[in-house]
This record gives structure tokens, C-alpha cells and sequence, in this order.
């Protein structure tokens, strides 16, 4: 596998996700290479309570015969819920839909290969909501056990 050569770096600090993911998707459609970094720290513009409600009944469906061959795929990582995220805004059953996923890479914090690159954040994705009434990826991802959260 070839090494990745990012087009774009951006951070999801502070940055609500769904916006970021659509303005993503659109940058992979155009055929550029994007990397996420900071992932962790993006933010669902719902209390963690709210999105828990919002996901229980996708997270319930299950299959008793082979779970892992007929269930659906549900993704409580940080990366993996990103990805998620952005691949459904992504035409995947088409060609061009695929290739433009295989151009995506998602970080939780910065990696040292990418540490060089400049990093930018759009202003129409940020968070300009109360500290409240929000979630950050991490906190979703802890609630279903999948990271822990450290505290200083």
C-alpha cells in the first residue's frame, strides 16, 4: 500500500460534525485526498443524552442467527462513527462514490506523519452553541465503552 499524501488536513476541534463531514465529502468528491485529524474532539450539537435516545434503536437491531454476517454494521469508535458519517453523504453504490471513501483517512489526535502539514478548520463548521447542549465524540464513544475518558 502506498503511503498517504494528504490534499487536505482538517481539524475537527471544536467543529460540529455533520458540518464538517458534508464539507468532507464534497472535498473528496473533487477528487482531493483529505485527513481528519482531532476527531475525538468534534461535537454533535445534542446533550449525550439526546444522541443516546437519537442511536438505541440502530444500536438494537441485531440478527440471533449470525450477528456478525446479517446485523448491520454499527461503528462506536470515534473514527468509525466519523467515517460512518461521512460515507453517508457519499453516492458508495457508485464507482466514484467508493474511490472518493478510499481517499479518506480519520485521526484521534494528530499522528506524527501528519504533525507537518498545514492544518485548517472551516469557520462555518465550528460550534458557536452553549458548552451544554453538546457531545464530543469521545464522550459518545466512552458511553458505549469503546474509549475511556481521561480526566486531569
Amino acid at each position: 500500500m502506498k503511503n498517504f499524501v494528504p490534499d487536505l488536513v482538517f481539524d475537527a476541534s471544536n467543529a460540529v460534525e455533520g458540518r464538517l463531514a458534508s464539507v468532507t465529502a464534497k472535498a473528496l468528491l473533487e477528487g482531493k485526498n483529505v485527513a481528519i485529524v482531532n476527531a475525538d474532539k468534534a461535537i454533535i450539537s445534542k446533550p449525550i443524552d439526546g444522541v443516546v435516545k437519537w442511536l438505541q434503536p440502530w444500536y438494537g437491531i441485531h440478527s440471533w442467527i449470525n450477528p456478525r454476517k446479517h446485523s448491520p454494521r454499527k461503528y462506536m469508535t470515534v473514527d468509525g462513527y466519523f467515517r460512518t458519517s461521512i460515507r453517508n453523504m457519499l453516492p458508495v453504490d457508485k464507482v466514484r462514490g467508493r474511490e472518493a471513501y478510499k481517499r479518506l483517512r480519520v485521526y484521534e489526535g494528530v499522528p506524527k506523519e501528519l504533525a507537518s502539514y498545514q492544518v485548517e478548520t472551516p469557520k462555518e463548521v465550528m460550534w458557536n452553541g452553549k458548552e451544554g447542549h453538546c457531545t464530543t465524540l469521545l464522550e459518545l464513544a466512552s458511553y458505549y465503552g469503546r474509549k475511556r475518558v481521561e480526566r486531569a
